[in-house]
């Protein structure tokens, strides 16, 4: 709940937007503790919450016709799923909106990305977050220099347009 709190201090502040959350295990893994922080804080206006999985709720809001400026991707972190996020929330994203993907350091995030980046059209934006490991160890130096484009924090990227490819479209990645 403290990032759901953070952004929806930020649209507060703004005076505009609204947040939507997806999380399955709110009110069962979580005890509904970020829904209490959101509503402490006095920011539940702007927020709205659904209490499912991912890859049925975001289905449902495209088909709503929800668009988004920002999106989010902070789920499952396998390929499959994080892919299925960004395939619906990309959907929705405005052009020239934004999207983040959390861990991407992590491999099947980063593949996420790596597909993103050659069957779309995204530019990577610098909000500035380190892109390097730095380490002590020795040994550590030679995995390190393997992951040097796995940034070990968020990324963040905007869509520059909504192009889509054709039906047989496929490009290595």
């Amino acid at each position: 709940g403290t990032t759901a709190a953070a952004i929806l201090t930020g649209l507060k502040e703004n005076g505009e937007g609204q947040l939507i959350s997806i999380d399955p295990g709110q009110s069962t893994q979580w005890h509904s503790c970020g829904l209490a922080t959101i509503r402490r804080a006095g920011l539940s206006e702007r927020h709205r919450f659904i209490e499912d999985f991912d890859y049925a709720a975001l289905p449902r809001l495209q088909a709503e016709g929800i668009k988004v400026d920002i999106g989010y991707i902070d789920g499952w972190h396998t390929f499959d799923y994080a892919l299925l996020d960004w395939f619906y929330l990309d959907k929705m994203l405005s052009e020239r909106g934004i999207i983040g993907f959390n861990d991407a350091h992590f491999r099947s995030v980063h593949r996420v990305l790596k597909f993103v980046m050659s069957h779309r059209h995204y530019e990577e934006v610098d909000v500035g977050l380190p892109k390097t490991y730095k380490s002590r160890i020795p040994v550590v130096g030679p995995l390190l220099k393997r992951l040097a484009d796995r940034s070990n924090e968020d990324r963040y990227f905007r869509k520059l347009d909504t192009w889509e490819p054709y039906t047989q479209f496929y490009a290595p990645f």
